[in-house]
């Protein structure tokens, strides 16, 4: 999506592509991301209303990994930051997809999987 389509938009797109995490682009460049859940939980918290721009609600600065890397250091980078996706980037830094931890846990063996599924999923302290 664009930075400056409006959340509305971005959620119909999402619904279109059967989708819930999209980079956020301006000027044709990456500049953050958008997920389903920023929408339902991030928006309505705030107040934000459906015509509201992406860039507004957005996360900005994605966390990336470059294509070449093996799926254990996207895992890695992944419980770090405690995020389930991670925009897949080339030498460029332009998106080429998107790694989840659905993706993780058809790659790496049981364990491995595991570890990241719990780093993953400790809870954060709570946003006020």
């Amino acid at each position: 999506v664009e930075a400056s389509d409006t959340i509305r938009d971005a959620a119909l797109k999402m619904r279109r592509l059967n989708v819930g995490f999209m980079p956020v682009r301006n000027d044709g460049s990456v500049v953050g991301v958008l997920t389903d859940r920023y929408i339902a939980v991030r928006a309505v918290a705030e107040g934000f209303e459906p015509d509201a721009l992406v860039e507004e609600l957005a996360t900005a600065g994605p966390l990336t990994c470059n294509k070449e890397v093996d799926v254990v250091e996207a895992g890695l980078k992944m419980m770090n930051s405690q995020v389930r996706r991670l925009l897949v980037t080339d030498e460029e830094q332009q998106p080429v997809g998107v790694v989840s931890l659905g993706d993780l846990a058809v790659t790496m063996d049981q364990e491995q999987t595991g570890e990241v599924l719990k780093a993953v999923s400790e809870p954060s302290a709570p946003l006020q």
